[in-house]
């Protein structure tokens, strides 16, 4: 698309799992140091909270590799629309335990503590990641009762990190509030944090100038309250427009043009008169 345009080596605006650069905000540097934190020093849990698009997932990500570089057993959950038998079942594979098919979750759980015994002995580290705790089925909660209890009776070296979008209510609350040792908060990008990962995006993608002007970034960052995902559709986007419109530079008007385009499907924060005002 536009890569060629403006001679760049490679598309700068993708949202994608399998980067070799990623942009650290402040709160996001700061929320992976203390996600290490607790798994070096083996405390019970953390519960990453922020909203969508804020990088959570990334996050549990790039903590998984920098913890497994460590020689730490990572496991790594998606809890998205898992309910009380599939989590168990998912954790026994992601600890690469050689169960039947068919076994029972009894049986999934006796394995685990073995699993828990076996690294209580040797003493190394466990570090369990769950994404998207607050999209689960009814029920999860009970197995992270559960999983909490057998780290206690084992005494286990393991740390849970639990990422979710909403505060819980009920007994995911309360059982989060007694395991959590530490509340971390990932929020949306300032306009400075914004401007400089655009900047440093275009770099790394061989620009050599700076191709949004200082309003166009003012308005995505208006357009997306800051929202890290939020901005890159928008700045991709804005790319695209720009190539259409054969500019020299991304504009602000260009980033409101192509804001437009992400309406139908984008849960970007307009209020009517602004929607009303792009779509005129």
């Amino acid at each position: 698309m536009y890569r060629r345009h403006w001679s760049l080596t490679r598309l700068p605006f993708q949202k994608s799992q399998h980067v070799d650069w990623v942009f650290e905000s402040q709160g996001f540097e700061e929320a992976k140091s203390r996600l290490l934190f607790l798994a070096d020093h083996q405390r019970r849990a953390g519960l990453v909270r922020g909203p969508a698009g804020t990088g959570k997932t990334l996050l549990l990500r790039l903590v998984a590799n920098e913890a497994q570089r460590a020689g730490q057993c990572v496991v790594q959950i998606d809890a998205l629309g898992i309910d009380h038998q599939e989590f168990v079942i998912r954790l026994c594979d992601e600890f690469r335990l050689a169960l039947d098919p068919q076994a029972t979750p009894v049986q999934c759980w006796s394995a685990l503590r073995a699993r828990f015994q076996s690294l209580e002995r040797v003493g190394t580290p466990a570090l369990i990641l769950i994404d998207h705790l607050d999209q689960a089925e009814y029920g999860v909660s009970l197995a992270i009762q559960r999983l909490v209890n057998l780290m206690h009776e084992t005494d286990a070296p393991v740390t849970i990190a639990f990422a979710t979008r909403d505060l819980f209510t009920g007994t995911m609350a309360v059982l989060l509030s007694e395991v959590t040792d530490l509340l971390i908060e990932l929020g949306p990008w300032s306009s400075l944090e914004t401007g400089q990962f655009v900047t440093q995006a275009l770099q790394q993608s061989g620009s050599n100038q700076p191709l949004f002007t200082v309003d166009a970034i003012e308005e995505i960052q208006r357009l997306t309250r800051g929202i890290p995902a939020e901005v890159i559709r928008l700045a991709d986007m804005a790319m695209i427009a720009s190539l259409g419109a054969e500019a020299e530079s991304v504009t602000a008007e260009i980033v409101a043009g192509a804001a437009t385009e992400l309406l139908p499907r984008s849960k970007m924060h307009f209020s009517s008169a602004e929607v009303a005002h792009l779509l005129r």
